[in-house]
C-alpha cells in the first residue's frame, strides 16, 4: 500500500503532457497504444455486437430468433471477460492478443465463405451463429479486456495518464467510425465481402502485435519504464525524475 501511495504522488509530481507523450522514446508506447485501441474495434467485434440481429435475419433468421441471438452473443462475451480476468496473468497479454486475431480471422474467413458460396440455405444460417459465438468467445478472451490492461501499462509513470486519455480516445474514434460505415459497407459489398475485410484487418492487427507491441506481463512499472527508455534512448529529465522518485 505504502508503494502505491509513493508512485501515485510521484505520478502526480511528474506529470507530463502532450509534449513529454511525443518525445522519441516515449513515442513506441504511443504508437503501440493507440494501435491497439484502434484495431480492437477495427477488427469487427462492435459490428457483430451492434449489428447482430441485422446479420443474423441476413442469413435467414427471423425477427425473435435473431433478438434471441443477439442476447445469447452478449451473454457469452460477458461471460467470457470473467474468465480472461483469471487467465490474463497466466498466460500473457501478446499470447492472448496473437492466439485471440488467428481465432477471429478463422471465424470470419469461414462466414465469408459459407455466406458466399452457401448462401441462404440452413447451413449458412448455422455456420453464422456457431461462428460469431467463436469470434466472441476468443475476442472476449484477448482483445476485449488486454487492451484495457495493456494500455495504462505501455506507457512511462510521467505520460500515464494522458497517454491512455489519447489511446482511450482513438479506440473512441474508432467505434464511431466502423458502427457509422459498417451498414454502409454491408450494402455496398455484401456481408460475405465485409467479413473478409474484417480478416484482413485481423491480420494486419496480428502483425501489429508481433512487431510492435511489448509484453508486459510480470513487470512492474518501473521494469517496463526502464525496457522502454533503454530500447528507445530515453534520456528525458521527467523520466529520470521520475524514476529516481519510485
Amino acid at each position: 500500500m505504502k508503494k502505491l501511495i509513493e508512485m501515485k504522488e510521484a505520478e502526480k509530481e511528474n506529470e507530463g503532457g502532450l509534449k513529454e507523450l511525443f518525445e522519441p522514446w516515449v513515442r513506441p508506447a504511443l504508437i503501440a497504444g493507440l494501435g491497439l485501441a484502434f484495431l480492437q474495434q477495427f477488427i469487427g467485434t462492435n459490428t457483430i455486437i451492434y449489428y447482430a440481429p441485422k446479420t443474423f435475419t441476413n442469413v435467414g433468421f427471423g425477427n425473435s430468433a435473431s433478438i434471441l441471438g443477439t442476447v445469447g452473443i452478449g451473454a457469452v462475451n460477458v461471460i467470457m471477460t470473467l474468465a480472461a480476468i483469471k487467465i490474463i496473468d497466466k498466460v500473457g497479454r501478446k499470447p492472448l492478443l496473437l492466439a485471440g486475431n488467428a481465432g477471429m480471422v478463422v471465424s470470419l474467413l469461414v462466414l465469408a465463405g459459407v455466406n458466399l458460396f452457401f448462401e441462404h440455405t440452413a447451413a449458412a444460417s448455422w455456420t453464422t451463429v456457431i461462428c460469431l459465438g467463436v469470434f466472441i468467445v476468443v475476442f472476449a478472451v484477448s482483445w476485449g479486456p488486454v487492451v484495457w490492461v495493456m494500455l495504462p501499462e505501455l506507457f512511462p509513470l510521467h505520460v500515464r495518464g494522458i497517454g491512455t486519455g489519447v489511446s482511450t480516445l482513438m479506440l473512441h474514434a474508432g467505434t464511431l467510425i466502423v458502427s457509422l460505415t459498417y451498414p454502409m459497407l454491408m450494402e455496398a459489398v455484401g456481408i460475405s465481402y465485409l467479413f473478409i475485410i474484417y480478416a484482413a484487418i485481423g491480420v494486419a492487427a496480428f502483425l501489429f502485435v508481433r512487431f510492435k507491441v511489448t509484453e508486459t506481463k510480470g513487470k512492474s512499472l518501473e521494469e517496463i519504464e526502464h525496457d522502454l527508455r533503454n530500447r528507445n534512448g530515453g534520456s528525458g529529465s521527467a523520466a529520470k525524475q521520475q524514476t529516481a522518485n519510485l
